[in-house]
């Protein structure tokens, strides 16, 4: 019941909310692209490749495996996720349930590799990019802290869980 005159209005009147939605999730989508993550896990990747600890090649290593090959996985799926936003907006349609589900998974997938690359680097993944003995220049370390910020931005992730529960699963608000 706001009103503006014409001469100000954006758009058609009384689609504000929808505009702004639109606009969301664009920037959920665009601010997180899938290539941050995959770049995080083309460098852990090639730097296991090159490992050795205790004189041993840590790509042979199953467990280390099976973690890398876990997040190639999902590395999938946030990639199939972000296809999804695109088709719906090329259908001319909002894709805020689907730019939400995309950028709740991301972020957190992100963190999941930041969070395995250190956990397999052990001390070294922890050290800064000025040190001569980090590992990549440091990509690890820095990866590390920027994840954590990159939930806040564009709705953080328990706001990206609300938009999923209530108009995707129809749950009540708590």
């Amino acid at each position: 019941d706001v009103r503006v005159p014409k001469r100000y209005l954006v758009g058609e009147p009384n689609k504000g909310f929808r505009y702004m939605m639109e606009a969301l999730a664009y920037e959920r989508h665009v601010l997180f692209p899938a290539g941050d993550a995959r770049r995080m896990l083309e460098t852990l990747l090639e730097w296991v490749k090159q490992a050795k600890i205790n004189g041993r090649e840590l790509a042979s290593d199953p467990i280390v495996r099976h973690r890398l090959a876990r997040l190639a996985a999902e590395m999938e799926v946030f990639r199939l996720l972000g296809l999804r936003v695109v088709d719906k907006d090329r259908k001319g349609q909002v894709a805020d349930i689907e730019a939400a589900m995309y950028k709740l998974f991301g972020t957190q997938l992100e963190q999941r590799i930041a969070n395995t690359s250190l956990d397999i680097m052990g001390p070294y993944g922890e050290l800064k990019e000025c040190s001569p003995y980090a590992p990549a220049c440091g990509a690890f370390e820095h990866d590390y802290r920027l994840t954590v910020l990159r939930t806040i931005g564009g709705g953080g992730s328990e706001i990206q869980k609300n938009i999923i529960a209530g108009r995707h699963l129809g749950l009540p608000r708590s």
